[in-house]
């Protein structure tokens, strides 16, 4: 069963980073502009977000497994359809059907939670997370030679062909899981949150292009939608998510912390350092497998040994401690790289990078940990689906964001590292303001013992 769950796992790390060593070769071959690129890259993380809490709320009227396989024959379909994409439409329309496999991190979660022992959970949940966040250890390389021997094709190629080969796996090794709860889900509450959501990131995303006024119209929209939202969910006897829960203390700070955090961090590792990496004026103009060799493989390696020993720590010495420090330690890690990509000191950004993977598996394990501990026992998805829906808006937020201060950047004639400098400290900043979100998460599991 844990073999499958990983195997899920990787398929959606696959979706979330694989592509990014060929980037710059995808807008090449379409035709386009990396930043419109950057766009889709991030519309992808917002849509499976969303896609993450509609999952986690229909899986208590679903067996889990069966929700699984559907998620991935979706996922598998959008693949084949970006690999053979004659531009850039066709592309997107491939990535927002890839966006089905934001599902699975939340499902792995919470079956791993119905499934193993209290004082087992703890490991298997670092190791399905090692699995999310170090995955790229390999799959990085690859994708940059296959996308210097083959272009970008290939990576989604074998994305498409690794799919396959879990949807075959699957059915064999995970359980029957039978629906907790009867009755229909929220429907209501799921498109209200799904439209709020996706407005307020396309005005965010328009800023650069569409002005000011367009970019705040959008934003107001989805406060608006979010407001309705609110409203209705507190009048029904069965929410998509109960009101009062998200406003407690278990709920909101553990969703700001890592919208927040992956907002900053993960927009460095997908997006910021892979393009840098790769552009001949304002970076060091390495070829994809390159990059992927000096700056996506060593974080990844570092995150595949983090993880677990964070699952296996957080029990001791707190889950909601290990959050606090992970956060504290990622920003002067940050500011470091910061300050190493603007005076060009290659080496050191490169070890700036691997260090970040230590705080980037220790937040992801504490933050994932904490979403299922803290849930409801009533609906025991509802927690690890918003979580997994603010993991994803805030990539997609962190990339849409670090895409324009890139462009804008560049324009700059006196410093072609402008943009990116810009974009490092937008990131050290979302993660400074994630720690002091981290805070309010409440302290109920950081007395808890393996043994307990």
């Amino acid at each position: 069963m844990l073999t499958a769950l990983v195997l899920v796992v990787i398929v959606v790390q696959l979706c979330n980073t694989m592509l990014s060593p060929a980037l710059p070769d995808m807008a090449t071959r379409l035709n386009t502009t990396t930043d419109l690129v950057g766009v889709i890259h991030g519309l992808f993380f917002m849509v499976s977000g969303l896609v993450s809490i509609a999952a986690a709320s229909y899986s208590d009227h679903v067996d889990r497994r069966k929700l699984v396989m559907i998620c991935l024959v979706v996922t598998c379909t959008g693949l084949a359809i970006s690999t053979v994409a004659p531009n850039i439409t066709v592309l997107a329309l491939g990535r927002l059907l890839q966006a089905a496999s934001g599902a699975f991190f939340p499902l792995a979660l919470r079956i791993l939670r119905e499934t193993q022992p209290d004082h087992r959970f703890g490991r298997g949940m670092g190791i399905v997370t090692a699995a999310y966040a170090g995955a790229t250890s390999i799959d990085v390389v690859l994708a940059g030679w296959l996308t210097d021997s083959f272009g970008f094709r290939a990576v989604l190629g074998f994305m498409t062909v690794f799919t396959l080969v879990t949807i075959v796996v699957v059915p064999m090794a995970l359980p029957k899981l039978p629906p907790t709860q009867s009755g229909r889900m929220d429907r209501a509450g799921t498109i209200l949150l799904c439209l709020s959501l996706t407005a307020i990131q396309m005005g965010v995303g328009m800023a650069e292009n569409a002005g000011a006024v367009a970019a705040i119209s959008l934003v107001a929209v989805g406060l608006a939608l979010f407001a309705v939202f609110w409203i209705v969910e507190k009048r029904k006897s069965a929410p998509l998510i109960p009101v009062e829960y998200l406003r407690s203390r278990d709920a909101w700070p553990v969703v700001a912390t890592s919208a927040l955090t992956f907002t900053g961090i993960l927009s460095v590792i997908n997006y910021t350092m892979p393009v840098l990496s790769q552009d001949s004026d304002g970076g060091y103009g390495h070829s994809a497998i390159v990059s992927s060799l000096l700056f996506l493989v060593p974080i990844a390696l570092v995150t595949l040994v983090a993880s677990p020993l964070s699952g296996n720590l957080a029990p001791r010495i707190g889950w909601s401690r290990l959050l606090r420090f992970s956060l504290i330690g990622a920003v002067p890690v940050l500011i470091a790289l910061t300050l190493a990509v603007d005076a060009r000191v290659e080496w050191l950004a490169v070890a700036m990078m691997a260090l970040l993977g230590v705080f980037n598996g220790m937040a992801l394990t504490a933050a994932n940990g904490l979403s299922v501990l803290l849930a409801p026992k009533r609906n025991r998805g509802v927690l690890p689906g918003i979580n997994s829906t603010a993991f994803g808006l805030g990539v997609s937020l962190g990339i849409t964001i670090a895409a324009q201060l890139i462009v804008r950047g560049s324009n700059d004639p006196h410093d072609a590292t402008t943009g990116y400098d810009h974009a490092l400290w937008m990131a050290v900043i979302a993660v400074a303001l994630a720690f002091l979100a981290s805070l309010a998460v409440p302290r109920k599991f950081d007395h808890v013992t393996e043994s307990e």
